[in-house]
């Protein structure tokens, strides 16, 4: 059986950021549908 094909609008994988010794990101991946709204919201309610 074969799994269906899924098309995201955007799509990244194992994205790591890093601001001098400080890892913000470390192997994130994340993949957004077409036609909605999302939001990336920090701890203190921030984009």
């Amino acid at each position: 059986m074969t799994s269906p094909e899924l098309n995201f609008a955007l799509e990244c994988r194992d994205v790591s950021v890093n601001y001098g010794d400080v890892t913000a990101l470390a192997g994130v991946s994340v993949a957004f549908a077409p036609r909605l709204i999302h939001a990336v919201v920090g701890q203190n309610g921030a984009g």
